[in-house]
């Protein structure tokens, strides 16, 4: 268990997060039935023999230069459920527990949940030894929170949109890319997520490849997109290496300040500033 002076976070065997309690308010902030668990990471591949070509065939003819296939045969793997307890830490400053796992081609994965004394924020880091994979792969972290009739708000080129409602028609809705901060508003609280250095989330479910006209979020659920290969112009075709990625949470009761939202994921970025 884990347990500052706004979040208690429970463990069940396996690395799995069992609760989220906001202990001001005494409500649950998990969603424990959402496909996948909190801070937990994700592969995803098509199977078959047409890889790529089952979310877009490729071609020479107008715009778009090919067939758009939502279709395609999706099969994705969780790191949770057997995982294995590395680490816990309990200081004066923060408390921590760190589970490792392994995904196809990810040789380790470390993920570290961190408490910080005082603070109503919690943080998540992803470690991990990324393989080469010639294959169409993804890698997804899962952020799951109870919040009823959410809507996204995302901070992007130095300003904040709502997702949907502020988009212009063919614009693209099944990823974003953000700039500070993504966040759900639900109908008497919310939840925001600082992707430090993973810009990329997808709202609700794990949407890519639907090619949708529209976004309907029907669960609190946010998913920021580690990698991916699926590109067909000038990017690798495959990632790997020594990877670390860093998320930083907080929530709130009543409706979202957008200022102050700004101010605590700049903040996160910035870090501590010594003078």
């Amino acid at each position: 268990m884990l347990e500052n002076e706004h979040y208690r976070l429970r463990f069940e065997a396996g690395g799995r997060v069992a609760s989220i309690m906001d202990l001001g308010t005494g409500e649950e902030l998990l969603d424990g039935r959402a496909p996948w668990g909190f801070a937990e990471t994700i592969h995803e591949r098509i199977a078959g023999r047409e890889d790529r070509s089952a979310v877009w065939e490729r071609g020479y003819t107008e715009i778009p230069y090919g067939k758009r296939r939502t279709d395609a045969p999706f099969v994705r793997e969780g790191a949770l459920g057997e995982a294995e307890l590395v680490q816990v830490q309990s200081g004066p400053v923060f408390a921590s527990v760190t589970w490792c796992s392994r995904l196809p081609f990810v040789r380790r994965l470390e993920t570290e949940i961190r408490l910080w004394r005082g603070l109503r924020r919690i943080d998540v880091t992803v470690r991990l030894d990324k393989q080469p994979c010639e294959a169409y792969d993804s890698l997804y972290v899962a952020f799951p929170f109870a919040l009823e009739a959410p809507r996204a708000f995302l901070h992007s080129c130095d300003a904040v949109f709502e997702a949907e409602a502020e988009q212009l028609p063919g614009t693209c809705r099944d990823y974003y890319a953000v700039q500070h901060f993504a966040a759900l508003q639900g109908k008497d609280r919310w939840a925001l997520l600082c992707p430090v250095e993973a810009p990329l989330v997808q709202l609700g479910e794990i949407t890519f490849g639907r090619w949708a006209d529209h976004l309907r979020i029907t669960r609190g659920c946010m998913y920021s997109w580690l990698a991916n290969n699926f590109w067909y112009t000038n990017f690798p075709g495959y990632q790997h290496g020594h990877l670390t990625f860093r998320f930083a949470i907080t929530t709130g009761t009543g409706g979202l300040d957008l200022a102050e939202a700004a101010a605590f994921a700049e903040a996160v970025r910035v870090g501590l500033v010594v003078r």
